[in-house]
């Protein structure tokens, strides 16, 4: 009797003992199969994993440790996506959304395979364009989310897009004041 929740309990417990030991990707390969067996409902242990890589991130970035930074991010870009499928409330689904714009685009930035540090960007710049359809123009995190999509097309080499999200800022003053400067 019971037997899938003493097998969810039991996935539970390696998750938190492969995070225990740095072995990042053996423990979201657990979660993916604790998902999997109880059938979503896990969105509470997605989301502390997500905060332990944060952790461990933060720990291997001290160090200069790149392949576990890279790891990390990964790891995060993969656990994201199931916490979000789960989250049924659409303004947190979209805080997760944005969440996962920002995971994918450090990962992005941490690696060093240009086709995957591309397929991260455009990942990202999907999700920013997104998130910025929801959103209401003139409001300020619209803004944030053009700049955003902005430097992520710069990273993508799409200058024209670029150009268009960074002039339309510059010119309704969104990104502050000119500097201007005489000197004598």
């Amino acid at each position: 009797p019971r037997e899938d929740k003493l097998e969810g309990t039991a996935l539970h417990l390696r998750v938190n003992a492969y995070m225990a030991m740095g072995r990042t990707q053996d423990a979201v390969n657990e979660v993916k199969k604790l998902v999997a067996a109880q059938g979503g409902g896990q969105a509470n242990i997605l989301f502390t994993m997500i905060g332990q890589m944060d952790d461990a991130f933060a720990k291997a970035k001290l160090k200069g440790d790149k392949e576990a930074m890279r790891q990390n991010s990964a790891a995060q870009v993969a656990l994201i996506t199931p916490l979000i499928e789960q989250t049924k409330d659409e303004a947190i689904k979209n805080k997760y959304k944005k969440w996962k714009a920002q995971l994918v685009l450090r990962a992005a930035r941490n690696e060093d395979d240009l086709k995957r540090r591309s397929g991260y960007l455009t990942e990202a710049q999907g999700t920013f364009t997104e998130l910025m359809k929801l959103s209401k123009e003139g409001d300020p995190e619209y803004d944030n989310l053009r700049y955003q999509l902005a430097l992520v097309s710069y990273e993508l080499k799409d200058y024209k897009k670029v150009q268009q999200e960074m002039g339309q800022l510059i010119a309704d003053g969104k990104l502050g004041p000119p500097d201007l400067r005489e000197t004598n």
